[in-house]
């Protein structure tokens, strides 16, 4: 059995120690690294989403003046004619 000086055994304890700190701060740069690749895609996901939905807003909207539109010529044209029949009433009597 071969014996140990305290400065020796001192020694080997500060190595294991240093090693341990080392290997946590590694760990810890590389969890810092996925946290922040895991933040850039859900912010892309999300600026997609927003983009999706910023895009189908937009094509409602086109699809809701369109519509509006057809109602308006619908609305003149009936417009027209009933007063074109009313007219035709009153000029016939």
């Amino acid at each position: 059995m071969e014996k140990y000086s305290k400065d020796i055994i001192d020694m080997k304890f500060d190595n294991v120690e240093q090693g341990s700190i080392n290997h946590y701060k590694l760990l810890q740069q590389r969890f810092d690294l996925l946290d922040k690749k895991i933040d850039n895609l859900v912010n892309y996901d999300l600026a997609q989403t927003h983009a999706m939905l910023l895009e189908q807003r937009i094509k409602e909207k086109q699809e809701r003046e369109a519509e509006w539109r057809i109602t308006k010529r619908w609305l003149i044209g009936i417009s027209v004619i009933i007063a074109i029949v009313f007219l035709e009433k009153l000029l016939l009597k």
